[in-house]
């Protein structure tokens, strides 16, 4: 499984990425939005996308849904504002993770995604 994580933090993205390696995944990191799109261009689709919500608009967790379709791939926003959740969902979120957050916690959202993945 193909996991795209976004954050502006060079930090976060390690954090992040280091849990859904240890969880089996194959990860791919971006800064930017403009990144992340450059990288599922040239690397291929993705099945996870983590997407900083802090970083990213709403129109970007659209934008990340249409490029693989509704049903397949799993988003999860990540933000500092529990406030965001709903707009995040209605955006395409499948799920929504609070910073900061244990690695349990994101462990257990990503595994509870993971066996509806393709």
């Amino acid at each position: 499984m193909r996991a795209l994580v976004i954050d502006a933090s060079s930090a976060m993205r390690l954090i992040v990425a280091g849990i859904l390696r240890d969880a089996g995944m194959e990860v791919v990191e971006a800064s930017s939005e403009r990144e992340a799109l450059e990288k599922i261009a040239a690397q291929g689709p993705i099945d996870l996308g983590l997407v900083d919500c802090n970083l990213s608009s709403y129109g970007f967790l659209k934008a990340l849904r249409g490029k693989r379709g509704a049903d397949e791939l799993r988003l999860i926003a990540v933000s500092t504002e529990g406030t965001q959740e709903a707009q995040a969902r209605a955006a395409g979120a499948s799920d929504f993770v609070i910073k900061p957050f244990t690695a349990e916690a994101l462990r257990k959202k990503v595994l509870r995604l993971a066996p509806a993945l393709p």
